[in-house]
């Protein structure tokens, strides 16, 4: 049976630029990593038969997300935080970004199955 590519990107396209994004924190990195792992899809049928695409990708999409955390290493400046709106004070803003800062790194440490466990588990939560 030929896999309809356009139909599963439209059912699973935004499962895995989520789970992407969780990690990553970026859109414009969410959206390499989509690429990546639909690309990758498209080699998998020829090894093997897949029986659950969207769980699939979205393991696919978290690996991804956490190789590509582990090459950037980056940190948010504290330069780099804008307040979203009047009621928050730019300390509990900075706090915020440095606490996600220090998450981040804590799961880059761990080992990539503790990885996807942890941000399977606790982000999910958060879509």
């Amino acid at each position: 049976m030929a896999i309809d590519w356009n139909d599963l990107i439209r059912e699973h396209g935004s499962t895995v630029f989520g789970a992407a994004w969780r990690i990553l924190g970026q859109a414009a990195d969410a959206d390499d990593v989509v690429q990546e792992v639909f690309l990758e899809a498209q080699q998998l049928p020829n090894v093997r038969t897949v029986r659950q695409w969207g769980g699939l990708l979205r393991r696919m999409a978290t690996y991804r997300a956490l190789d590509r955390w582990r090459r950037r290493r980056s940190t948010v400046s504290i330069n780099d935080v804008v307040p979203s709106g009047r009621e928050h004070q730019p300390e509990a803003i900075a706090i915020g970004h440095e606490l996600e800062a220090r998450l981040r790194e804590a799961i880059a440490r761990l080992s990539e199955q503790e990885a996807a466990v942890f941000c399977l588990r606790f982000f999910e939560d958060l879509s």
